[in-house]
């Protein structure tokens, strides 16, 4: 990797954290158009095409990260995820669970599997993986909040904000 090409990517990694989402897009793209086979590279530009909303975009860059890089499981999460947002849900479902046999405790996969299970509305697998997953880490907000979605659906959530503000009097 030349010197230049180093300091792009940098620089993509730093706008990509300080949430400069447009500048970093640009700066994955320009690094990447030199150095086409950097598997990471492609994974993190997939990572950030997801947070843009740009599923089908996200899906191609995933899918060039696993093509150099089968066994990378960032870029295997970041697909499920685009696969989700595409309504593709069998084949995110897949790919979570494929994760999963490899890497059983990936929080990532996991919370992945529950949000494809919660699109495919099924509610009782979704509430038994976002439980064991709050097990595993209970500071997780967004396997929280995804459970009380589910929660809801199944009728099983009592609002209980009103008794909290009343007890904080």
């Amino acid at each position: 990797m030349t010197p230049d090409a180093r300091k792009e990517l940098e620089e993509a990694g730093h706008l990509h954290r300080s949430g400069r989402r447009s500048e970093a897009l640009v700066s994955y793209r320009r690094y990447l158009e030199v150095q086409q086979d950097d598997a990471w590279a492609w994974t993190a530009l997939g990572g950030l095409l997801l947070e843009m909303g740009q599923m089908d975009a996200s899906r191609k860059a995933s899918s060039r990260a696993l093509g150099l890089d089968p066994a990378q499981w960032a870029a295997q999460i970041n697909l499920a995820n685009a696969l989700s947002g595409l309504s593709l849900f069998q084949a995110s479902e897949e790919l979570c669970r494929q994760v999963l046999v490899n890497y059983p405790q990936n929080l990532d996969a996991k919370f992945a599997l529950a949000r494809c299970l919660c699109l495919k509305e099924e509610w009782e697998p979704a509430r038994s993986h976002l439980a064991a997953l709050i097990m595993q880490d209970p500071e997780n907000r967004q396997a929280h909040g995804l459970l009380v979605e589910v929660l809801v659906h199944l009728g099983q959530w009592e609002d209980r904000s009103e008794e909290h503000t009343s007890e904080l009097q």
